[in-house]
């Protein structure tokens, strides 16, 4: 589904508000979004044991609600095709899946928690990048190699022309800091709390990304898969092209030097 909201900033409200309550509820599984201006795009399987002729009804029938309600412009059925090449192929591509959804409802939950203060938390930024950088202890990663997956997301959003070198090497210091931390207390009882079943959901992908590639079930290696996944749960967080170049380049930086 294209889904054209009426006022694309606050998109992330109008779809927690309006959309979310039938996508947890059955016959609608697995769910998850990107954002691909000036839409949403939106995609979901439908429970067990339902069909995907009740799935559809009952997401359109959100939708269609969502348009008279003003707050939806317009959306559109869309053809899905799975990028399993990209994800390692038949194994990989489900577990992507899987973790698209795990990500999408936290990135939801965040955002709604953040804009309206009903708990503590940490910044976006902060947030993300131990997010992701849990995602990748979790499917077996060492900090070197996490670099990598960094340096990969760098590849695929370089520096813009005005921002130069120096300027983000002055951030290197307080990313490695960051990526180093030990995030356990602050997700048993800290800034992290709120966030916590998030993280464990991608916690959760990260295992089950390495128990395929360590039985040899997956078509491509894990860094490179790490990798878009970061993009995805980048366009997730609405965060632009120039952010994510910036702390791509930082974090490379901070794992790996210049």
């Amino acid at each position: 589904m294209n889904i054209r909201f009426a006022d694309y900033p606050s998109a992330d409200r109008t779809f927690r508000a309006y959309l979310t309550p039938a996508l947890r509820s059955y016959p609608v599984g697995t769910w998850w979004f990107v954002r691909k201006y000036p839409h949403w795009r939106l995609r979901f399987y439908p429970a067990p044991n339902a069909s995907p002729e009740d799935a559809l009804r009952h997401v359109t029938e959100a939708l269609d609600s969502s348009v008279s309600w003003s707050v939806t412009k317009e959306w559109t059925a869309t053809p899905y095709e799975p990028e399993a090449i990209a994800f390692g192929g038949p194994v990989g591509m489900p577990l992507a899946q899987e973790l698209f959804h795990a990500d999408s409802v936290g990135v939801l939950g965040y955002l709604g928690v953040a804009a309206d203060g009903s708990a503590r938390t940490l910044d976006a930024k902060a947030t993300s990048l131990v997010a992701m950088t849990l995602l990748m202890r979790a499917a077996g990663l060492e900090f070197g190699e996490q670099g990598d997956v960094w340096g990969r997301v760098e590849e695929r959003r370089p520096l813009a022309e005005d921002v130069s070198p120096e300027q983000v090497s002055s951030m290197v210091e307080p990313m490695r800091r960051l990526l180093l931390s030990d995030a356990r207390p602050l997700l048993n009882a800290g800034d992290l709390a709120c966030v916590r079943p998030w993280i464990e959901g991608l916690e959760q992908g990260g295992e089950a990304l390495a128990d395929a590639a360590g039985s040899g079930n997956i078509g491509l290696g894990k860094r490179g898969i790490l990798a878009r996944h970061v993009l995805f749960h980048w366009n997730r967080m609405g965060f632009t092209v120039r952010q994510q170049s910036i702390w791509s380049r930082a974090a490379r930086e901070a794992v790996l030097g210049q």
